[in-house]
Order: C-alpha cells, then sequence, then structure tokens
C-alpha cells in the first residue's frame, strides 16, 4: 500500500524515467515507508551540468548534462529515501557496453559524494583494474575541477603530477573537515581498514579477481549511507567478480519486489542493458537496446564502422558483441576464418616460379620434436596482388607416431608426409643440421629480406644460421606488440582471398588452430585454443607478412641480431 502511494506523489516525468531502466521499477520493489525525494534527485542532476565540465572529446569544455537514461538511475540513487531519510540504496549495478559515458560520469558520481552528500570525513575511492585504468578516473575529476572556480576553490588535488605522492583529492567543509577521495587499483596492495563512504567501481570486467570490490564493500560497514556504484561492460564467459555480479543484478531485477523469493533486495539498483544472443547484431534496433547513450555519447556512425569490421571476422564480431553490445561471449575465438581459407587460392607453385619476388621468411622450431614450420612469404609483383606462400613442415617419427595414435583424422601425419607435405626425420629428434641446410639453400635461391624467428627457444640455431652461413635471421618477439599488426593484416589478407596457400593440409590444420585473446582495444595476436593442438603454420604466416611490414627497416648486416 505505501509503494503505491509513493507512485501518486511521484511527478509523471520521473515515473517515465523509471521505466529506461530495463525490467526494473523501483517503485513496485520499494518496502513500506520507503519515498522518492524528488528534490533530492533534482539536485544531483542539476550538480552535473552547473558544476560539471566534459574534458574530452567533441563536448570538451561544455557543461555536463545528463541524458535520460543517465537521470533515471542516479536520481534513483540519490532521490530514493529510507524512512529515517537516509538513502534507500546501498549497491548500483549499472551494465552497460563501451562509451556509454561510463568513466565521465563515474568522475562525477566522485565530485558529488565529495562536496554536495553532507558526510562528515567522508571516504570516497574509486576501484580500477589497474594504476593506468585509476589514473583515468582522478585525471578526468582534475580536469573537471580546473574547469569550475567553485570546485578548484573548493578542492586540493595531490599527486597530480606523478612521482611518490599518492594520488588523492581533498575537500574542507565550512567547518574545517576535511573528505578525500582517493583511485584505488585492483593490481596494487591494497589493505583492509577503509571508512568507505562512497566506491565507484569502475570496469569490473577489467578486474582479475573481486577482491578489491570486497574490501570497498566491507568498508562501508560503518557508514550511515554508504554507497557502492559499479559501472562496467560485459565480461568474458566464466566464473569471474563482473559475471558473478551481473547474476546477481539479474536476480534482483527479476524478483520484482516478492520478499519470499530469491534476489528481494530493495537495497540493490541493477541497470542493465544488453543484447542477446538471439539478437542480430547488425540491427540498429538492437545497438539501440544495448546502448541507451547511442546517439549522445555513442555515435551511430561508430557502431556501423564496428559492425562492418566485425560481420566478416570471428574474433572482431566476438569483441563488437561482447564490448558494444554487452553480449557475454568467450574470451577465445578463431582468429582465422576457415570459410575464407578455402577461398584463398591453392595453387601448388614451383620454387624457380617464384625467384626474384621479393621474399620473407619465418620459422618456427619446435620445443618437443613434434612440428617445426618454415614458411617462404612472396609479395605480390602488383598492388592488391596475390601474396604466394610456400610452406616446409617437419616432424620426428616418434612425435608423428603419437600424434597418428592419438588423433588420426585431425592429424594424418603418415598421409601428409606420403604426400609430401611434411618430412619426418627418424627416431625421436629432429635432424636440425638438414633443417639448417635447407633455410640456406632457399634463403639464397630466394634472395630472402630476412627470416624471422622467436628468440625463446631457437637462438644457438638461428645465431649459427647468421654467423656461420649468413642467413638474415631477423629476431621476432612473440608477443602483443609485434604480432597485433601483422596479426591483423594478415586476417585481412585472408578475408580478401589473397594468399596463394598452395591447398597445403598442414598449414590448414595450424590455421583451424590458432585462436585470438582480443583486448578490449581490439589488439589480438594467435595463441593456442584449449585442444593446444600445433598453430605452428599459422605463426610462421604471420610473422612472416609481419617481416614484409617492417621492410622499410632493412636488416642490419653489422649487427647479430636485428629485434624488431
Amino acid at each position: 500500500m505505501m509503494a503505491r502511494r509513493a507512485r501518486n506523489k511521484i511527478p509523471a516525468e520521473w515515473l517515465k524515467r523509471f521505466r529506461l531502466i530495463p525490467g526494473y521499477d523501483p517503485v513496485r520493489t520499494a518496502l513500506p515507508g520507503q519515498y522518492f525525494d524528488v528534490a533530492a534527485a533534482e539536485h544531483v542532476c542539476g550538480f552535473f551540468p552547473a558544476c560539471l565540465h566534459h574534458v574530452k572529446g567533441p563536448a570538451a569544455g561544455q557543461p555536463f548534462h545528463l541524458a535520460e537514461w543517465e537521470k533515471a538511475w542516479v536520481g534513483c540513487l540519490f532521490g530514493w529515501k529510507n524512512p529515517d531519510g537516509k538513502r534507500r540504496y546501498r549497491t548500483a549495478f549499472v551494465y552497460v557496453p563501451k562509451k556509454n559515458n561510463k568513466t565521465t560520469l563515474a568522475a562525477g558520481l566522485v565530485l558529488y559524494g565529495l562536496t554536495q552528500d553532507g558526510e562528515i570525513g567522508a571516504e570516497i575511492y574509486s576501484g580500477a583494474a589497474s594504476k593506468e585504468q585509476a589514473g583515468i578516473i582522478f585525471n578526468t575529476i582534475v580536469g573537471m575541477r580546473r574547469l569550475d572556480e567553485d570546485l578548484k576553490a573548493a578542492l586540493t588535488v595531490f599527486g597530480e603530477k606523478g612521482g611518490s605522492q599518492q594520488k588523492s583529492v581533498i575537500y574542507t567543509d565550512p567547518s574545517g573537515i576535511q573528505s578525500v577521495y582517493r583511485p584505488l587499483a585492483s593490481d596494487e596492495d591494497t589493505a583492509d581498514g577503509l571508512n568507505v563512504h562512497m566506491a565507484v567501481v569502475d570496469e569490473l570486467h577489467r578486474h582479475k579477481s573481486g577482491a578489491l570490490l570486497d574490501i570497498l564493500v566491507r568498508g562501508t560497514a560503518v557508514r550511515s549511507q554508504p554507497l557502492v556504484v559499479i559501472i562496467t561492460t560485459a565480461a568474458a564467459a566464466g566464473d569471474n567478480a563482473c559475471n558473478r555480479e551481473r547474476e546477481r543484478a539479474i536476480r534482483v531485477r527479476d524478483n520484482g519486489g516478492d520478499p519470499d523469493k530469491p534476489g528481494f533486495d530493495p537495497t540493490y539498483l541493477p541497470v542493465i542493458f544488453e543484447a542477446s544472443e538471439k539478437d542480430d547484431p547488425g540491427d540498429p534496433k538492437v545497438w539501440a537496446k544495448a546502448n541507451p547513450g547511442l546517439g549522445i555519447s555513442k555515435p551511430v556512425a561508430y557502431m556501423q564502422q564496428e559492425w562492418q569490421k566485425a560481420k566478416d571476422d570471428p574474433v572482431a564480431l566476438n569483441m563488437f558483441k561482447r564490448l558494444d553490445l554487452n553480449i557475454i561471449t568467450q574470451d577465445v575465438e578463431s582468429l582465422f576464418d576457415l570459410t575464407h581459407w578455402d577461398r584463398c587460392p591453392a595453387v601448388l607453385r614451383e620454387p624457380k616460379e617464384l625467384i626474384g619476388r621479393r621474399c620473407w621468411g619465418a620459422l618456427d622450431l619446435s620445443q618437443s620434436n613434434d612440428l617445426t614450420a618454415l614458411a617462404w612469404v612472396f609479395e605480390p609483383d602488383e598492388p592488391d596482388g596475390v601474396w604466394d606462400v610456400l610452406w616446409r613442415f617437419w616432424c620426428c617419427e616418434e612425435a608423428a607416431r603419437k600424434r597418428q595414435q592419438a588423433k588420426a583424422s585431425e592429424t594424418p601425419y603418415e598421409v601428409w608426409a606420403q604426400n609430401g607435405w611434411i618430412e619426418i626425420h627418424d627416431g625421436s629428434a629432429l635432424d636440425y643440421p638438414k633443417i639448417k641446410e635447407r633455410i640456406v639453400e632457399e634463403s639464397a635461391m630466394f634472395g630472402a629480406g630476412g627470416v624471422a624467428y622467436d628468440p625463446y627457444n631457437a637462438s644457438d640455431i638461428c645465431r649459427d644460421l647468421l654467423n656461420s652461413f649468413g642467413v638474415p635471421m631477423v629476431e621476432f618477439r612473440q608477443g602483443l606488440v609485434s604480432l597485433n599488426d601483422p596479426t591483423k593484416r594478415t586476417k585481412e589478407l585472408i578475408t580478401a582471398h589473397k594468399i596463394n596457400h598452395g591447398g597445403n593440409p598442414v598449414a590448414r590444420w595450424c590455421i583451424g588452430n590458432a585462436v585470438g585473446k582480443p583486448d578490449d582495444k581490439g589488439n589480438v595476436y594467435p595463441i593456442k585454443g584449449k585442444s593446444k593442438d600445433k598453430i605452428d603454420g599459422a605463426m610462421v604466416l604471420v610473422m612472416g607478412i609481419g617481416m614484409s611490414m617492417r621492410a622499410d627497416a632493412p636488416v642490419d648486416a653489422d649487427q647479430l641480431i636485428v629485434a624488431l
């Protein structure tokens, strides 16, 4: 009854805003005696454009006006009260894709809590996955302070210029009592003992564990109206802090205010914007469903651009679904599309046909005597032409037999050897002198500009090739910095059907085994999937393409190793 009477007192514009929170009704879920303080909600929403300015992008320097969907949940947080006048909500879970203004909004909430919330000696924290991410929120707060004279006068900043001084912002109220804001990172040691009035946890999906969130929640125990706001994009599938919190939020949302059913919690505000696996990821209506800031903070043109990149690329599609539509996806996906691979030319070239073309080599030596791969990558003679690749694979007899027994249907090494796709060496070890002889011979034949190799387990052999035989061996480290751009370029060429792979089945097997685990910026390189099957053929192709991309930095013959 009390909740219904509260509905009649709430202005129609606020009831309309509440409906912007997907699947959740703050009125229906209110306990008897809880009420909506319109003045408090209007105050926090008015604070943003009156005192805060954007610090980045096209809107930099302009007042920070909250969008309607932002007013809906921010107004709920600060407007809904218990009978004693203290805030109803203690936790908010705001689940929205990237570029929906999350970090800027988090900074604004910190400044409101620090200067407007009336908490004596408040301790306010932002929790990020790394020091770098924590610095983004801190720098946004500092930038907002710089653009408003009242905030500049009221706040003192420490650690802005780095150094050993801890980053913090101090607010001194009229009585002389200080409140403090500090950024924290989950990759730092954060001790218990915090006395938290407010915490904003940014991008929980990036946190390696829920330890920092747990510390911040425990730190709210003695405050009269503490608030923890979690603002995040979807995490990858699996048991992680973000997915556990999302499941809790869904239970609260779907409970509907029934104290006799699981998930009942009138102190928890679930704000969940997401598409589903059944939705068409290319449908603009689905984009709008998942992105409340579409056309405001997140341009439609951006979504169109990202969709064009994603629709023909499994890894990019995986990232688009998770980061732009909030659909939980696996953290790894097939890196190269075998459908496109099979549409590439499969003409088996004779080595003499390719002499005179600009050539790069790449070598991936086995650690286990299982599979060693070499690729000779030939640039096209004309712009936008087809790249030719010659593959060389070696394996020892013992490893081939084990593979054949375990996975004969997937890895028919003996059949591949009979057809000349792989060379099997007698016994339990590879014949490295024979492999070196082949590399020396073909490097000279093709006039290779360089032969890339992974220095992790191949330094002695490759130094010998360089020093004793004059093969231009080039160290190619196996990390994100070295492999990201070549991987993306390789994917582009495969998608455009510009790789003539000669129909080599061993190479196809390796290409199919390669998966990608991209970061939030879409950077990626080949890794093994859960099967741990071989990806050597994929690695040498990517490294060979990478050598071509670095062709403007010629090999220095005076150096033993040239590092990319």
